[in-house]
């Protein structure tokens, strides 16, 4: 059988559990700044619902989630931006970065190409 603290650290643990749940996937956590965040802490420790380690380690998970869910949302956002831009490019029949360094390329190639026969040219008529 499961002695009467054992039964209250499951509990805890649950309840401890169940704010983190609640906090870290809550849109509303993430939408909260800094301060917001650590007065609900504050106050859950206050209440004696917290203890005051596991109200630092919720404030620093809170917030690191949020920056992660920040940072994902910002490449998101710049990958969408970047292809609804191409797209525009090419219903406007413009060239896209990509097509750009294409040509950049063959234009480097063709000027070694060009460079080269120049040379083998001049070559040709020193010897003659």
């Amino acid at each position: 059988m499961e002695s009467e603290t054992g039964k209250r650290d499951v509990k805890e643990r649950t309840f401890l559990g169940g704010i983190r749940s609640v906090l870290l996937v809550g849109v509303g956590a993430l939408a909260l700044g800094a301060d917001e965040v650590e007065a609900v802490v504050r106050k859950l420790v206050e209440r004696g619902e917290l203890a005051e380690d596991e109200g630092r380690d919720l404030v620093k998970d809170i917030l690191e989630r949020r920056k992660r869910v920040v940072e994902t949302s910002t490449e998101h956002l710049s990958e969408e931006v970047e292809k609804r831009m191409e797209s525009v490019l090419q219903r406007m029949n413009l060239p896209s970065r990509a097509d750009i360094d294409a040509l950049k390329q063959q234009v480097a190639e063709l000027s070694n190409r060009v460079e080269t026969l120049r040379e083998a040219q001049e070559h040709t008529q020193d010897e003659s």
